[in-house]
C-alpha cells in the first residue's frame, strides 16, 4: 500500500474519532462547573450541619478559671477529717481567679466539666512487702459544685438530691484531664473538693483514716465549664 495512502487513512481515522468526542468536549467545562458547584454545596452545607452542632454544644456555656500554678495536696492543706466518714475530708472551697462564679448544672439540666491541669494520685500499698498488706487505699480527689457556704451544707445538699457518686479524679501520671462533677444547685456556685480513700483496686470507700493512708495526692484546675442541655 501506498505510504500516503496509510497516512491518509489515519488522518480520516483521527478526523472521525475528534468529531465523536466533540461534543463532550464541547460541555466538559460546563460539567466540571458544575461538578464544583456541587461540591461546594456539599461543603457549605457541611458546615452549616457542624456550626449547628458547635452551637448545641456551647449553647449556654459558662467558663470560670482558676490559678492553674496553685497546686493543692493533701499533705499542704492540712485537711479536716470529717466527722462522719474517717476515710475522707471535708469539703474544702477552691476560689477562682475571676470575679464571678461557675453557673451549676443540677441533675438533668446540663454538665458540669472540670478541667485539670494536673491531678495525680499513688498507692503507697504498692511498695509494702507483701504489697497492700496495710494500706490498700488511694486518695482520690473529689470535686463538687455547691452555693454552700461551709462543708455541713455542701454535705447536706448532696445528700438531698441524692448525689452520692463521683468521679474519682487523679492518675498516677499526673496529666491534664477533664472530669464531669455533679452540682448541688442550677445556679451560681462555688467549686468544692476533698479527698477521699478509695481502695486500688475495687474503687470502694476504703474506712482506712483519710491522714494515715493512700499517700499524697495533688491537683491544679484550669477552668470549670457548665453547658446546658440543648
Amino acid at each position: 500500500m501506498d505510504p500516503m495512502e496509510n497516512i491518509n487513512i489515519a488522518a480520516d481515522a483521527l478526523r472521525q474519532v475528534a468529531e465523536r468526542a466533540g461534543p463532550f468536549w464541547d460541555d466538559a467545562d460546563a460539567r466540571v462547573n458544575a461538578g464544583l458547584a456541587s461540591m461546594s454545596a456539599k461543603e457549605i452545607a457541611l458546615q452549616a450541619q457542624v456550626d449547628g452542632f458547635f452551637e448545641e454544644i456551647t449553647r449556654g456555656r459558662t467558663s470560670t478559671r482558676y490559678d492553674s500554678t496553685v497546686i493543692i495536696s493533701k499533705d499542704g492543706v492540712s485537711p479536716v477529717v470529717d466527722a462522719n466518714h474517717a476515710d475522707r475530708t471535708e469539703w474544702m472551697k477552691l476560689p477562682s481567679i475571676q470575679n464571678t462564679l461557675p453557673v451549676g448544672r443540677a441533675p438533668g439540666t446540663g454538665l458540669n466539666v472540670v478541667d485539670m491541669q494536673r491531678a495525680y494520685v499513688v498507692q503507697p500499698g504498692t511498695y509494702e512487702a507483701p504489697a497492700y498488706s496495710n494500706d490498700v487505699s488511694r486518695s482520690a480527689i473529689e470535686m463538687c459544685l455547691s452555693p454552700g457556704a461551709n462543708h455541713s451544707a455542701v454535705e447536706a445538699a448532696l445528700i438531698s438530691l441524692g448525689i452520692s457518686e463521683f468521679d474519682q479524679i487523679g492518675g498516677w501520671n499526673a496529666g491534664s484531664f477533664n472530669y464531669l462533677i455533679p452540682a448541688a444547685s442550677g445556679g451560681y456556685c462555688s467549686l468544692w473538693y476533698r479527698f477521699a480513700n478509695r481502695h486500688y483496686q475495687t474503687g470502694d470507700y476504703t474506712g482506712q483514716d483519710i491522714l494515715t493512708f493512700g499517700g499524697n495526692s495533688g491537683f491544679t484546675v484550669n477552668a470549670v465549664h457548665t453547658f446546658t442541655n440543648p
